[in-house]
């Protein structure tokens, strides 16, 4: 059993770890593509009572106490036009709101009757989108941010220490770039006190156990009370060999009758059961689990019986046909959703894309497939499209 760090809670109600947590996004309306009015740069009437919960909202965000108040302030403040209102409806009120704190500046979307709505992408500074830009080889303005949260961890304070106040910050980022969740500093570095496993057993190399659980924890948000290493296994498979240990096969129309050898880990947290196939050579930047394997099968589930109603067909003609892990935005990259608005960006949340087959094509040689986005627990299931699906086709015979 892993041995984790207790939860503490803090004195203005936020709850923290000594491990990285997000701060969670406010309940806010709906601000679809609003976009700043023309050039506003006079003073702009912005209600005293918003400023002050703009404020307040920073200042807990960032861990300040109250005596540093005065030192977060708002500098600029720009009138946003809806470009969904109608002439014959009374427009909400919007504005962009800069907040001048902890050496940066922090973007805010507030509206009347009382909602504001913290940006983050909007509020990452340049020095960490550099960094990211640099990780992926590109230029800082080809880089398209999805998602984006702010993180925060506790001070390694001593009582008799003068520390400095507020949390030490990080984020959480997710682009369009790149499937894989970016978890960084202040600066764009990596967390520089990640997990280290100190232990390991069945010949399985620290690092590649240490990548593992970072991989578990990252898709967790944060180090739960409840995670369990079930086992760790030496194990040696080839895709052509059926039942026993090993990956699910990929897609492929010829069996490979190569052989791997490796390790399988499965971690144990809460409701789901992750289960790990690595290898030696494996870039500990690239773990992932086993999706078919580690997807709860509620959520396998809810995926047939979804995908059966849109089909006209019973559950037990659907078939899944593939699991991966992924990471998604707020409104689970779902077309459908208004990828405009503030709130599909300020959060990130682990789950599978399921694909299920079954029921009639537009092609007599094809079936039907479904596409899903599922929770991380399985308890949701969202809907993204649908097309068709044919197995890949196996090679010819040799002539002889």
């Amino acid at each position: 059993m892993i041995t984790t760090p207790k939860f503490i809670a803090a004195s203005f109600g936020l709850l923290l770890s000594v491990g990285a947590i997000v701060v969670p996004p406010l309940a806010s309306a709906t601000i679809g593509g609003a976009v700043p009015a023309t050039n506003t740069a006079q003073a702009i009437a912005f209600p005293q009572a918003l400023e002050a919960k703009v404020l307040e909202d920073l200042r807990l965000r960032l861990g300040l106490p109250e005596r540093t108040v005065s030192k977060v302030r708002i500098t600029r403040v720009a009138k946003l036009a809806d470009p969904n209102s109608q002439p014959t409806t009374t427009p909400t009120l919007k504005w962009q709101v800069t907040v001048q704190a902890a050496g940066q500046s922090w973007v805010y979307i507030a509206s009347q009757p009382g909602t504001i709505n913290f940006a983050p992408v909007e509020s990452m500074p340049p020095i960490v989108k550099a960094a990211l830009a640099k990780r992926l080889g590109i230029a800082v303005p080809d880089l398209r941010i999805k998602a984006a949260q702010l993180t925060t961890r506790m001070r390694e304070c001593p009582s008799n220490a003068n520390c400095l106040p507020g949390y030490i910050l990080g984020w959480r980022i997710l682009t369009f770039n790149s499937p894989k969740l970016f978890n960084v500093d202040a600066q764009g570095n990596r967390w520089r006190n990640e997990w280290q496993e100190r232990t390991s057993s069945a010949g399985l190399p620290l690092p590649l156990k240490s990548a593992v659980m970072r991989d578990v924890i990252d898709r967790l948000v944060g180090i739960p009370p409840n995670l369990l290493v079930l086992g760790i296994k030496p194990i040696t498979w080839s895709f052509c060999g059926g039942g026993g240990d090993r990956p699910t096969p990929p897609l492929m129309g010829i069996c490979h009758t190569m052989k791997y050898s490796g390790w399988q880990m499965r971690v144990q947290s809460g409701g789901v059961r992750y289960v790990y196939y690595v290898q030696r050579s494996d870039n500990e930047n690239s773990i992932a689990p086993d999706g078919l394997q580690s997807i709860p099968p509620a959520g396998l589930m809810r995926v047939k019986q979804e995908a059966a109603r849109r089909a006209n067909i019973p559950d037990t003609e659907i078939q899944i046909q593939s699991v991966s892990p992924q990471y998604f935005d707020r409104c689970w990259d779902v077309p459908s959703a208004d990828q405009t608005n503030p709130d599909c960006r300020n959060e990130i949340q682990a789950g599978w894309a399921v694909m299920a087959v079954g029921g009639k094509s537009p092609s007599p040689s094809m079936s039907a497939s479904w596409i899903y986005h599922v929770s991380l627990l399985g308890d949701q299931a969202k809907f993204v499209q649908a097309g068709s699906w044919a197995p890949p086709p196996m090679p010819a015979p040799l002539r002889r």
